[in-house]
């Protein structure tokens, strides 16, 4: 049995050799006389990011400050309290993520336009089109018969409208999905924790969950009271959160846990800034877990969406998603809550610093002409079948006469009793 000296020793040559495995990493990928990433593409440079700022997790501040020195990042401050100035380490790490900031496409004349013209028919969705999927709400009332006939919840009316029409979204965004590791979407109940760069991440989780499982969603309060989408997310029965009411948010999701069923979260609170993964995690994620009866962890690690649609662009442009389903995590109930946020988000850091086959930048030519010969027709046919079912219920309420059709119910009624 070695003795302590020795393990320690150990565990120092593990550090050292760790350091030097990021240091040939850092200079293989950034070139540090002229501050450029060496990739030739958006996809190749963002997946060098990726998975340096994956590389970096693993070291201490002393390690991290010798990196940042050789590639010009400095720590200002004395080294005798570097353990206890946490608002210099944090101004530190703001310079690490100035220098892995992903990038994204920009936007050419052509594809602005044509941006705007997508952005004009989503705004189209979000209201008029939004009508008729609220209303089909009402198949949610057949859902306890499909309980009682032992089929799969995902397979529900409701649910599998709701995924198809979050497809039918992405196709509309222009945004193609590749999806990886649906095989371990076979928890009946699980929480379901994702990277969240921007607002198509609803849609695209959505989407990629087809016929495995129906999660109910958990945002922010607003976006309820947004017009459409805030309309389906009610029909959905999905949980808004009042973010700046902590004790009602806790109420919540403790409301939340005692239904039993698939939710879906993003633990760090907010779209990212940066594109990459936050410092740290939320606990609220972490405490319904817990109060679901420690049920399992389901990561979902979202590649591309970034590049897609900043969080400081309100223009989505073409391009490819790639959706990692992760291993499930299950969780030990004695597991401390820190190291489990520590390992989940570790766990989601390496799942999005993979290398992505393809340039993020384009789309299939079957998906380009699905989006031009279908997409577009499907979206005149259904703005132009709103109009008729409401000009419909409008004229019917208009000219029916709504006492002599209370009368001849009353007088039914009567009979039958």
């Amino acid at each position: 049995m070695r003795s302590p000296e020795e393990v320690e020793k150990a565990r120092e040559r593990g550090r050292h050799l760790n350091y030097l495995c990021v240091q040939m990493l850092w200079k293989s990928f950034y070139d540090s006389e002229i501050g450029a990433w060496k990739g030739a593409t958006v996809s190749e440079r963002n997946t060098q990011r990726r998975q340096c700022y994956a590389a970096i997790q693993t070291l201490d501040m002393k390690e991290l400050k010798m990196v940042g020195k050789e590639i010009g990042i400095s720590y200002e401050g004395d080294d005798a309290d570097d353990d206890e100035d946490k608002a210099r380490e944090g101004k530190f790490m703001d310079q690490w993520l100035e220098v892995l900031q992903l990038e994204y496409y920009p936007l050419g004349i052509f594809s602005f336009l044509y941006a705007l013209v997508r952005l004009c028919a989503i705004i189209v969705l979000s209201t008029w089109g939004l009508i008729l999927p609220t209303l089909m709400g009402v198949l949610r009332l057949t859902h306890p018969f499909f309980r009682m006939l032992g089929v799969p919840q995902e397979l529900f009316p409701f649910w599998m409208f709701s995924h198809l029409c979050a497809r039918y979204w992405l196709f509309m965004f222009g945004v193609e999905l590749e999806i990886e590791g649906q095989e371990n979407l076979g928890d009946p109940v699980v929480v379901c924790m994702y990277n969240h760069c921007t607002a198509l991440d609803w849609h695209i989780g959505e989407a990629s969950s087809l016929f495995r499982v129906a999660f109910r969603w958990i945002g922010k309060k607003s976006l309820l009271m947004v017009p459409g989408i805030g309309w389906f997310m009610a029909a959905r029965g999905d949980q808004p959160l009042d973010r700046e009411n902590r004790e009602k948010s806790i109420a919540q999701l403790k409301e939340l846990a005692e239904q039993r069923r698939s939710v879906c979260i993003a633990p760090e609170g907010t779209r990212s800034s940066t594109g990459h993964i936050a410092l740290e995690f939320k606990k609220g994620p972490f405490y319904l877990q817990k109060d679901m009866g420690n049920c399992p962890i389901q990561p979902m690690c979202v590649i591309g969406s970034w590049e897609v649609q900043p969080s400081i662009m309100s223009l989505p442009r073409f391009g490819r998603v790639k959706v990692r389903f992760l291993e499930t995590l299950y969780v030990n109930e004695n597991r401390p809550m820190d190291m489990l946020r520590r390992l989940v988000r570790q766990r989601m850091i390496e799942g999005v610093a993979v290398n992505v086959d393809k340039d993020l930048n384009s789309v299939s030519w079957s998906f380009f002409l699905t989006h031009l010969f279908v997409v577009w027709p499907f979206f005149v046919f259904h703005c132009w079948f709103t109009y008729a079912f409401l000009d419909f219920v409008y004229s019917t309420a208009m000219t029916t006469d709504w006492w002599q059709v209370l009368y001849q119910g009353a007088d039914l009624l009567s009979e039958v009793l």
